[in-house]
Order: C-alpha cells, then structure tokens, then sequence
C-alpha cells in the first residue's frame, strides 16, 4: 500500500508546472461566469448595442469561429514553445536541474 500523505500531494501540487495556469484558466471561467450574472441582474440588453455586429446568424457564427480559431492558434504555439523551452533545458542542463526549474517560480520570471 503506498503512503498518501495530504500535505507532500498539497506541495506536489502548488509546485506544479500547471498550477498557476489552472487557476488563472479558473479565475477566468469564475469572472466570466459572474459578468455574465451581474449583466442579467442589471439587465443589460447587448442585443441593441451590438446590432451592428451581429445581424443575422451567419455573421454570429463567423464570429465565433474566429475567435475559436484564434484561441486554439495561440494556445498551440504557446504549449509548442513551453516543450521547446523545456526540451532545450533538459539538453543542457539535465534532467534534474529542469525539475527545480520548474518547482521554483523566482527563476522563472
């Protein structure tokens, strides 16, 4: 049976290479969600401000896939250049000094 113990799974976790950007992909999710609310409570109608934007559904939909598009593109360079910095790293520095690079937020910004 292995060891679990809460506070080493905690640690592993905050040290994390995706930890920080978790919780920001949270927060954003969180605020969106909230914005969304708040507009409904104070019953802000988008529908006439932007009737210049979106005036029939092929143009919503033309929208949409826009943005889509452009999130996925920025997303996959992103991750692409992540594996590339990590790679190089590895190569010239080794393994183990990759993982405290990782673990330590200070030398990353």
């Amino acid at each position: 049976m292995m060891n679990f113990s809460l506070p080493a799974l905690l640690l592993r976790i905050l040290q994390s290479f995706w930890f920080i950007p978790a919780l920001l992909a949270g927060a954003a999710i969180v605020a969106a969600v909230g914005m969304n609310a708040l507009d409904h409570a104070i019953g802000f109608n988008t529908s006439s401000k932007l009737a210049w934007f979106m005036q029939t559904p092929e143009g919503a939909r033309t929208i949409i896939s826009t943005i889509s598009g452009s999130i996925i593109t920025v997303t996959g360079v992103l991750l692409s250049t992540m594996v590339v910095v990590v790679t190089l790293a590895s190569q010239q520095y080794g393994p183990r000094l990759v993982q405290n690079f990782i673990e330590d937020h200070q030398k990353q910004g």
